[in-house]
């Protein structure tokens, strides 16, 4: 029974039932439930303690802010030693927000746990909450909201805190726990989340373990296979190392969050700062808990940019793309012949990849249907197949496909590369890029062939998107969000 009264949330069963002494959020502060046994409960000795870990850090190892900040969340003594390389990297950096994405170690409900009070409480004070992010994310998807249990007792956002105000000036946060960690529940946080920080400087702090209480040298091997999962920065590595486990940690829902925010913000670089586990700092060493602070920046020079669009080359192979071609016409052809979807399943691996696409028809020469999406909670296998339908029958722009039309019909496809959001018109190449335009709740795209196809000049390839595509205007993009990706583009001859 959970009853609140005057911002006093009560636990009477639990106390009743367990005896547990559980902390009362009073005048909605959040009270501090581990001091004393995760870190010192003195406001002088924890200061003390942080500093002297970050001291020990020599100096700092990055030259670029980090975005993201992939932290462990144990006792101080075993795990402050490799936070601290984490924390040094943004002591005195000062953020316009601080998102902390933790989990819940005791309770389980279907969402994220947003704590919406005045703040969180630590021996150093209180940190105060970012309430406009708050209020923007709960109005965005109801999948935020505030489930007091998941808060009450859990350990692995709270230790953050004391480091976080040692180290960031002015610091305000929005404080997350999810309690459902599925792919699912992570992408609803990144859809939500994204568009708010996309224009701050924002600092997203990961709070997870790794391997826990393996002997000392199979913990070491497990926690190498987890590290270079988390800095390939994939997203479809990091999910089959879910489904295989193989990812040796217990975040694994706030770690497929940052490999999404890592993906469509345009963060292209990781780098392990520390690793250790509680054998190398303060326990013994044959039941261990690995340990490792990971730092992913955006890193927008020549040579990361070129690296990109390497990479964005050598999405789908020949085979991959008449593979794609064929269900999408297959898809098309046993609508109209049955009135049902198609219900293919595809075992080729690159097919697996949740990549976005769009789907375009031609007919004669003439464009009669294109839709599709940024990124994708399915196979692109599946995606192709049911954005072929939608092009076919649900564009708004034009009448449903008839089965007459069907013979005259071309079928392009777009795999996309993930967006990175740029700050100068003058990063655009035309016929590489496709722009996404944002402002407010107002969105536009167009793919990298229309340019190509087109013949307009950036400044007309940028106004009819936010005219035509964003409705805000020929100019609105001048102070609208800029994003790019590229995209392969393939066709039937």
């Amino acid at each position: 029974m959970i009853k609140r009264c005057g911002g006093v949330y009560i636990f009477v069963a639990m106390m009743l039932i367990t005896g547990i002494s559980v902390s009362f959020a009073v005048a909605d502060i959040r009270k501090p439930v581990v001091n004393g046994a995760f870190y010192p409960n003195d406001a002088d000795t924890l200061s003390h303690v942080i500093r002297k870990y970050l001291n020990e850090v020599t100096q700092k190892q990055l030259t670029t802010d980090p975005f993201i900040l992939i932290v462990p969340h144990a006792g101080y003594v075993y795990s402050g030693p490799v936070a601290a390389y984490a924390y040094k990297e943004i002591d005195g950096v000062k953020y316009d927000t601080v998102i902390v994405i933790a989990f819940s170690h005791h309770t389980y409900y279907p969402g994220i746990s947003i704590y919406d009070g005045e703040g969180y409480a630590t021996p150093l004070g209180v940190v105060p909450i970012d309430q406009d992010i708050v209020k923007e994310l709960k109005m965005r998807d109801p999948w935020f909201t505030y489930y007091p249990p998941a808060h009450a007792r859990e350990h692995s956002l709270e230790v953050q805190l004391p480091f976080l105000q040692e180290t960031v000036p002015d610091l305000k946060i929005v404080p997350l726990v999810m309690c459902d960690m599925s792919e699912k529940s992570a992408r609803r946080l990144v859809d939500a989340l994204y568009p708010i920080i996309a224009d701050k400087k924002a600092l997203v702090v990961i709070s997870t373990d790794l391997s826990h209480y393996e002997p000392y040298n199979e913990a070491k091997m497990r926690d190498a296979r987890t590290i270079d999962i988390i800095t390939s920065l994939s997203l479809q590595k990091c999910l089959e190392g879910v489904k295989g486990n193989k990812l040796d940690a217990c975040g694994k829902g706030p770690l497929l969050a940052a490999m999404m925010l890592a993906e469509i913000s345009g963060a292209n670089e990781a780098t392990v700062l520390k690793y250790a586990n509680s054998g190398d700092t303060a326990g013994d060493k044959s039941r261990v808990v690995g340990y490792t602070s990971i730092a992913i920046i955006k890193n927008e020079g020549e040579e990361a940019m070129e690296e990109n669009n390497v990479k964005s080359e050598q999405l789908i192979s020949d085979a991959g793309r008449a593979k794609l071609l064929s269900l999408a016409r297959q898809s098309l052809q046993n609508y109209f012949t049955t009135s049902q979807k198609n219900t293919v399943e595809v075992d080729d691996t690159e097919l697996q990849a949740k990549n976005g696409a769009f789907v375009t028809l031609h007919k004669q020469g003439r464009l009669r249907g294109c839709i599709g999406c940024f990124t994708s909670n399915d196979p692109l296998y599946k995606t192709v197949q049911e954005f072929v339908l939608n092009s076919a029958l649900r564009d708004p722009r034009f009448p449903p496909l008839r089965v007459e039309e069907l013979k005259d019909i071309e079928i392009e496809i777009s795999v996309l590369s993930s967006m990175r959001k740029i700050n100068n018109i003058d990063e655009i190449v035309l016929g590489k890029h496709g722009i996404w335009i944002k402002k407010g709740f107002r969105s536009g795209t167009f793919l990298p062939q229309v340019a190509t196809e087109t013949g307009w000049s950036k400044e007309e390839f940028l106004g009819h998107c936010a005219q035509d595509k964003a409705g805000i205007g020929w100019d609105g993009w001048k102070d609208a969000e800029l994003f790019v990706y590229t995209a392969e583009v393939f066709n039937e001859e």
